[in-house]
């Protein structure tokens, strides 16, 4: 019977993915990723390494996580995804489910994709999702994957591995030695270590139990296993998001590969999480920490990653999400107003499209939130702007003026041929409630002063939802810039706009570190030195110890000079973005 355990591993990795303990150095295994201009020749992640009996000329794998293009079969968007990343020495389909009984041969669909894949000199996988499958379904289609010019199949087990060895063995049965299988698994569910159960609240399988159903795979056949922690119970650790550290699960493929390493094992562990650091994939690699590195985000966001890396050009990597905002031609002359994330992002597609363009920005400072909340937890931030700062730099035809503020006079003067109004605001509402403004509050135009340290001493509630508001409840925490943390929204779940990882890292991690989340909850008034509200679950009210209140709500911006430029007609375009 498996007994509840903490191991001592996993432990550690989720203690600092959860930001517990200080992360390592730059470009480290849990430590902070950036994107360099490489100093190093990168001769292990371009060195040639095998995938049982399939030959690759270098070690990065792009196996993406949800269906490309939307279908099971190749459609144009799915081609020019896999064509423009077959740089790559190895990619897959997104999972395909394995019980699906209307198409019996779908490998097929994919022969010609396959083929021009092949001519770039890459090899393809057809990923299949177990999905509660039989192992005779699942079999059927690895063994028809040749015929569409497959190279091997990747079974996707990472939130479901029963019946997994059943079903190597029968494949292996059937088509033998001379098919490559890769798993993608979860080397622990972590559920305790998340903060999911307390510890001994339920059996889980422990690391060396774990390890040996590794081995019982590789001994059945598998040739490859890609790691990854959580499960059923904790799907957002099976794709950790922008605030884990780089290389955040490489340890776990680390002790797989140790484990290998002594048993006489040859089977390739492909390293995953947070891997898109070109230095850091190489020390991975010359430290024999793994045989392969998968590249989540990065290689997804950034078709031209294998080849920026393998020219030594790390730092041209783009570390936004996926995506390019969608500029109209037709305009001469663009003023873009504010300069965060979303203006600096049009501001370089309108230059690219040949559009003289004009910055505007209130503060001296470049950037908005990604410069406020940018940090060494938050790291992420960091790398997007200083990639945003360097593109902007490269294109002669922005004209940047800071500390500007454009108003629609201003605007309508310069005539331009269109406005892009790109500045987010933190818009105040107050809330309708006994004793507002007995509690000192800040809001968004003065978010210096809580960043300040001047609120150490004090107990601070933020108010808010979005993700301005849980950054700065994080920053708060993190920098100990509070004595205590407590986030408070009325509704459901904090950052409703963000990814499942990034949100559920957030709801799970930030009470760990010693903060407070109280969502869902109706305030009903305020005194000096308390917050009451109504707990959504009991009904009950609760006061809540508060010495100062930070009022966030992020919310489009600015209203009122999107109306005034409407009104006033101060261009023939306006955008709101």
């Amino acid at each position: 019977m498996s007994k509840p355990v903490r191991d001592a591993l996993i432990r550690e990795i989720l203690d600092r993915c959860a930001g517990k303990t200080a992360l390592c150095g730059e470009n480290e295994v849990l430590g902070v990723g950036r994107y360099l201009a490489e100093d190093l020749s990168l001769g292990a992640l371009f060195s040639p390494c095998r995938l049982g009996p399939l030959a690759l000329g270098n070690r990065c794998a792009i196996l993406p996580l949800g269906r490309v293009g939307g279908a099971d079969s190749p459609d144009e968007a799915a081609s020019r995804f896999y064509l423009a990343r077959s740089g790559a020495a190895l990619l897959s389909t997104g999972p395909i489910p394995a019980s699906k009984k209307d198409d019996p041969f779908p490998a097929l669909r994919w022969l010609p994709l396959n083929e021009r894949i092949h001519a770039r000199g890459a090899r393809m996988l057809l990923q299949i999702a177990l999905d509660g499958s039989t192992p005779a379904q699942t079999a059927n289609l690895a063994v028809a994957a040749p015929a569409g010019g497959f190279d091997g199949v990747c079974l996707n087990a990472r939130e479901n591995d029963t019946g997994l060895l059943e079903t190597v063995r029968e494949i292996r049965a059937r088509r033998g030695a001379s098919l490559p299988i890769l798993c993608r698994v979860s080397l622990s569910p972590a559920l305790a270590e998340s903060g999911l159960l307390p510890e001994g609240g339920r059996t889980v399988p422990c690391l060396a139990e774990r390890l040996e159903a590794m081995t019982a795979l590789a001994r059945a056949g598998v040739d490859g296993f890609e790691l990854s922690l959580g499960g059923p119970e904790a799907p957002w650790l099976l794709t950790p998001g922008s605030r884990f550290p780089a290389g955040c699960y490489a340890e776990a493929a680390r002790a797989l590969k140790a484990h290998f390493r002594c048993l006489g094992i040859g089977a390739a562990v492909l390293a995953y999480g947070r891997l898109g650091y070109p230095a850091l994939d190489e020390k991975l690699l010359r430290q024999s920490l793994c045989d392969m590195v998968s590249l989540d985000g990065a290689g997804i966001d950034d078709p031209d990653w294998v080849e920026k890396a393998r020219r030594g050009c790390g730092e041209d990597i783009c570390p936004l999400p996926s995506g390019a905002p969608n500029v109209k031609p037709g305009a001469a002359r663009v003023a873009v107003v504010g300069a965060g994330e979303r203006g600096l992002r049009y501001a370089i597609a309108a230059a690219d499209r040949g559009m003289q363009v004009d910055l505007y920005e209130e503060k001296d400072r470049l950037g908005g939130t990604l410069a406020r909340y940018a940090s060494q937890t938050a790291y992420e931030k960091q790398n997007q702007l200083d990639y945003l700062l360097r593109e902007l730099g490269k294109r002669p035809s922005i004209r940047v003026r800071r500390g500007t503020r454009a108003d629609a006079e201003l605007l309508k003067r310069e005539g331009y041929d269109r406005i892009a109004l790109g500045c987010r605001a933190a818009a105040v509402r107050a809330p309708s409630v006994p004793g507002w403004g007995e509690i000192p509050f800040a809001d968004a135009e003065r978010i210096s002063e809580p960043l300040s340290g001047a609120w150490k001493k004090k107990k601070v509630a933020v108010i808010g939802s979005g993700t301005l508001a849980c950054d700065l409840a994080w920053a708060l925490l993190e920098k100990k810039l509070a004595r205590r943390v407590s986030l408070i929204t009325e509704r459901p779940m904090p950052m409703p706009d963000e990814s499942a990882a990034d949100r559920e890292h957030f709801r799970h991690f930030f009470p760990q570190r010693g903060g407070e989340i109280v969502s869902g909850c109706t305030l009903l008034r305020m005194r000096r030195h308390s917050l009451v509200y109504r707990d959504a679950r009991s009904g009950k009210e609760v006061h809540l110890p508060c010495d100062r209140i930070v009022l966030l709500e992020e919310a489009p911006a600015p209203l009122r000079l999107y109306r005034e430029a409407v009104a006033e007609r101060i261009a023939p375009e306006i955008v709101l973005l």
